[in-house]
């Protein structure tokens, strides 16, 4: 847009044969104030840089702690199906099945992906899940407190990835 704009508002370019016909003259200062609020909003190549560099670094710590979560919570119901009673054995494993349906790959989906999982996830828990995995503790916490560090970090993935998306519609509508 400031492409288009800047022509128009230099003196020694289109600015002088714009302010000399009548019919475009008064919109100079129009044109003026539109260029000057343009070059305030316009992202310069170092600012995409470092916005870009930033959400990398959220995402990536994001990303770390939501595959953290997902192995604890996947291992920690595998190891107690494999350690404890035959009955709750069978209690655990379709919990598992059900609530991650992917394994020990469901770490290797993309962000929108995961968090998609996580609400999967979330919408299969039933109540009878819950007091299962509430009832199941493995060093002062519960499988269910495992769960909703996954979920909490899913989410927080999935929001960090549509702000990503906000700001890059905004900034595509900003571009010419």
């Amino acid at each position: 847009m400031v492409a288009i704009t800047d022509p128009m508002v230099d003196e020694n370019k289109d600015r002088n044969l714009l302010e000399g016909y009548v019919p475009t003259a008064g919109i100079v200062p129009y044109v003026i104030r539109a260029h000057n609020t343009l070059l305030q909003v316009q992202e310069t190549p170092t600012d995409a840089a470092q916005n870009m560099r930033v959400y990398m670094e959220k995402a990536a710590a994001l990303d770390e702690r939501h595959d953290e979560c997902y192995r604890l919570f996947h291992a920690t119901i595998t190891g107690l199906s494999v350690v404890e009673d035959e009955a709750e054995a069978k209690l655990l494993i379709p919990i598992c099945d059900t609530l991650l349906p992917d394994g020990l790959l469901g770490p290797q989906n993309a962000y929108l992906a995961k968090a998609g999982r996580v609400e999967l996830a979330t919408s299969r828990m039933t109540p009878e899940m819950e007091v299962i995995l509430k009832e199941s503790v493995v060093r002062d916490k519960t499988l269910y407190q495992l769960f909703t560090d996954w979920a909490d970090a899913g989410r927080a993935l999935a929001e960090l990835e549509r702000e990503r998306v906000r700001f890059n519609e905004k900034k595509r509508t900003l571009e010419p």
